[in-house]
């Protein structure tokens, strides 16, 4: 298969795109190193666990994250179209 196949000229690299979605995941991991924060109440010794005392804009996290699910799903897509050319 030639390199670049599913690429159309004039097409962007993706660059902006995943250093977005790469910020992201860094933000959520800044915030909360062992994925527990934002899923339960107490971590796994029973201590309450305390998120940042600031304002949280949900209607702005959903639409980053619909943003970043839409990123995730079109790479799924392209590999699977990669993965299927590459049986023929």
């Amino acid at each position: 298969m030639q390199a670049g196949y599913y690429r159309t000229a004039g097409e962007d690299d993706g660059d902006d795109e995943l250093g977005a979605v790469e910020q992201v995941v860094k933000d959520f991991h800044d915030l909360d190193k062992n994925a527990m924060a934002f899923r339960y109440t107490r971590n796994k010794d029973g201590t309450t666990i305390l998120l940042p005392d600031t304002l949280i804009d949900l209607r702005n996290i959903q639409m980053v994250m619909e943003a970043v699910d839409n990123f995730f799903s079109g790479a799924d897509g392209q590999l699977n179209a990669i993965a299927s050319a590459a049986e023929y």
